[in-house]
């Protein structure tokens, strides 16, 4: 009885031995995870769980324009000029033509390294600063042609973010840009008819 005791004890010693000694190897799951910013071209090329990381990521940032602004807001300039062209008597004398400018450089923590190599190759893209140049001269308010610089940015993000990515965009990624899409074409057909109401009442005689 005696001999079984110490024969259980020891057993045990060697048990807790090398469980210890073991190494803390992850779970499959999290060996498996990429965050997205580590994610580059080559990596959505070879990667299955880089591909679905960047279309998480691509919901996560892009499927909410105001979490989309509040995200990119610190990095953003904006800087207002006179309009040029025709237009009355205040359009080269206001400071309404919106100028948004994005230093890539500083978007490295915050979205993912095959976004930015995209965006770098956007025609919106200025190598010799390294930053996104978005213009809307629209309207005159101020107001409404910074709302349209920040829509032509979230479009140029879309385009960036799904380029790399292997097979076709999912159905409801694809209802999501075609809405984008819509919804931009309604807002400028609605401020051209803003600008041509405004136009139509100064041609009106005052009595």
């Amino acid at each position: 009885m005696l001999t079984i005791l110490r024969r259980n004890i020891l057993s045990s010693v060697i048990l807790r031995f090398k469980s210890s000694s073991a190494p803390n190897t992850p779970p499959a799951s999290a060996q498996s995870h990429i965050h997205p910013i580590q994610i580059d071209h080559h990596s959505l090329l070879n990667s299955p769980q880089a591909q679905s990381a960047a279309r998480a990521h691509i919901h996560q940032l892009l499927a909410q324009p105001p979490r989309f602004k509040q995200t990119l807001l610190p990095f953003v300039k904006l800087n207002f000029s006179t309009s040029g062209g025709k237009g009355g008597q205040n359009v080269n004398k206001v400071n309404t033509k919106a100028t948004l400018k994005l230093e890539l450089d500083k978007l490295k923590s915050t979205v993912p390294a095959y976004w930015i190599a995209n965006l770098s190759n956007s025609h919106l893209y200025a190598p010799q600063t390294g930053q996104l140049v978005i213009q809307s001269s629209l309207t005159r308010s101020q107001a409404s042609n910074v709302d349209d610089c920040w829509t032509k940015l979230l479009a140029t993000f879309h385009s960036a973010s799904q380029a790399g990515l292997v097979g076709q965009t999912s159905v409801a990624q694809s209802e999501k840009v075609k809405r984008l899409k819509l919804m931009e074409k309604s807002r400028t057909k609605k401020l051209k008819n803003i600008r041509k109401e405004i136009k139509s009442n100064r041609s009106k005689p005052i009595y």
